[in-house]
């Protein structure tokens, strides 16, 4: 029995364009539009950077392991 084909129409929307404009995501891009539309643009621009951004906190980490790893052999003192 052959599988009945389907014929898909698509239009890319003005919010398509727009969102392809946008180096991010679409979820993230669609989030810059809709803050653009409604004011929010320095709230979401914060979220979605902060969003976008693997490790946050990286370099503090590294530097906390590195102190420890020099507290464990006795190079560091324990009084800051």
């Amino acid at each position: 029995m052959p599988l009945p084909s389907y014929t898909v129409c698509s239009k890319i929307t003005s919010l398509g364009k727009t969102m392809s404009c946008i180096p991010l995501s679409p979820r993230y891009s669609k989030m810059i539009i809709t803050a653009y539309q409604t004011d929010l643009m320095n709230y979401i621009v914060a979220i979605v950077s902060s969003l976008t951004i693997r490790e946050l906190f990286t370099f503090n980490r590294i530097e906390n392991d590195i102190y420890d790893l020099r507290k464990k052999c006795g190079t560091v003192s324990t009084i800051l």
